[in-house]
C-alpha cells in the first residue's frame, strides 16, 4: 500500500525504486533474449536491432514503473502500428516476461504490479479482433 503525505506526495518508493535499477536492466535483456527467438512471437523482431529495443524498453519500463523518465521513443501506437500483434501474441508476451521476473527474482506484489501496468497498455499496441 502506497501512503501519501498532506502535500499529496507519496511517502513510499515507487515499484522502480522496489526492484532497482540494476534488476530491472537484467530482467528486459533476458526478456527480450526470449522473445527474439520465441515461436510466437519472435517473427516480430527479425532483422530488429536487439540491443537498441532493449535499451528503449529499459528506459520505458523505468520511467513506466516510477523512476526517472528517459524514454525518447515513438509513441507506443505509432511504434506498434505497422505490425499486427493480437491478443494471443500480447499474451504471450506477458508469459514470457512474468516467467522471467520470476526467475530472476522480483518479488511478487512487484511483479504482479509490472504486469498489470502492461496489461493497461494492450489496447493501444495491439489490433482490436475483427
Amino acid at each position: 500500500m502506497y501512503v501519501v503525505d498532506q502535500e499529496g506526495l507519496s511517502t513510499e518508493p515507487s515499484i522502480y525504486e522496489e526492484i532497482g535499477a540494476d534488476l530491472i536492466r537484467r530482467c528486459l535483456t533476458v526478456f527480450y533474449e526470449r522473445a527474439f527467438t520465441d515461436g510466437v512471437i519472435g517473427h516480430f523482431f527479425f532483422g530488429k536491432d536487439r540491443a537498441h529495443i532493449t535499451e528503449q524498453q529499459i528506459d520505458f519500463a523505468t520511467a513506466m514503473l516510477g523512476g526517472p523518465r528517459k524514454y525518447r521513443g515513438k509513441p507506443l501506437a505509432a511504434a506498434h502500428a505497422h505490425l499486427d500483434i493480437r491478443r494471443p501474441h500480447f499474451m504471450r508476451r506477458q508469459v514470457l516476461m512474468r516467467e522471467v521476473l520470476t526467475e530472476m527474482g522480483v518479488p511478487e506484489r512487484q511483479r504482479d504490479a509490472w504486469l498489470a501496468l502492461e496489461e493497461a497498455l494492450r489496447p493501444v499496441v495491439t489490433r482490436p479482433t475483427r
